[in-house]
């Protein structure tokens, strides 16, 4: 009975999906609060974003968590997850950081009420083990944050998903002014359908053009979340590269993630990057 209902509910949702491609089915036109779509001004169309700076006491370059260090030679304030990346490598990974007065980091709760706060005040693994300390310790938290290397299979993927890319105009349709809520949705869905079915058409021709002639994209959930998953991934490790395809990407995710485009779309593309710890986790090799 579970796959029955699992069954019909995966082809009413490929069928509103289907409509709502064909402009069959009206949708929405306004937001919540009651304004139309907003671009976000990352395509062609679209105003350019504005740079806000930080609040007091919050770190400059997320701007939503507390300041915790003191870049001495940046002369900046950051949260811990924010200075352990942009000081990971290059010049700036010989940057110190001081950590800032319990006072001043204090000082910023009036503004937090709004805010996303520190959940966690626990220290995040060093560039090396204190002395003194258990390396085992240091290493397993380390590899938390570190992303598994690409296999040779994977790199075939990778290869597939930036050639989809890079043909895409994900950004220059969606990300425009002229767009009401109820088309940009309809908009999204159409180049994010086009980008999944060429992704499944590419893989194997047959089972992608059943794909798009039923438009129900539940079977291949797993394959899409895996070849983006592996495009996010790359992109941590190679920072230099998928310089555009990467904003596109990001987009596309963003989008897929609101209730109403998961809702018609029928599935979730975003799954967890692969670190270096869940790998050893899911071959219970934490001891290593």
């Amino acid at each position: 009975e579970a796959l029955a209902e699992s069954a019909r509910m995966s082809s009413a949702s490929a069928s509103r999906l289907a409509r709502v491609l064909d402009g069959a089915e009206d949708l929405p036109d306004k937001d919540e609060g009651g304004t139309e779509g907003k671009s976000r001004g990352g395509g062609g169309g679209g105003e350019a974003m504005i740079s806000e700076e930080a609040p007091e006491g919050f770190c400059v370059d997320c701007k939503h968590q507390r300041a915790k260090v003191k870049c001495q030679e940046c002369n900046d304030m950051y949260c811990k997850v924010c200075f352990q990346m942009l000081h990971r490598k290059g010049n700036r990974a010989s940057h110190t950081a001081v950590k800032l007065p319990a006072s001043l980091t204090a000082s910023s709760s009036a503004n937090a009420s709004s805010m996303e706060l520190d959940a966690d005040d626990t220290p995040l693994a060093s560039f090396a083990p204190e002395s003194g300390s258990n390396p085992g310790n240091w290493f397993a938290a380390r590899a938390k944050y570190i992303p598994m290397r690409l296999t040779m299979v994977e790199r075939k993927q990778l290869r597939l998903l930036e050639a989809a890319l890079s043909v895409s105009n994900y950004t220059d349709k969606i990300d425009t002014l002229a767009l009401k809520k109820a088309k940009r949705t309809q908009k999204i869905l159409q180049e994010m359908c086009s980008l999944l079915s060429a992704l499944a058409v590419a893989t194997d021709y047959d089972k992608g053009k059943e794909l798009v002639e039923s438009r129900d994209y539940k079977e291949w959930e797993s394959y899409f979340q895996k070849v983006l998953e592996i495009g996010r991934r790359h992109k941590v490790m190679n920072p230099e590269k998928m310089r555009g395809e990467y904003g596109k990407l990001i987009y596309m995710l963003q989008d897929s993630a609101s209730p109403e485009i998961k809702e018609i779309l029928g599935i979730q593309c975003v799954a967890p990057l692969k670190s270096v710890y869940a790998h050893l986790e899911a071959a219970g090799a934490e001891a290593v």
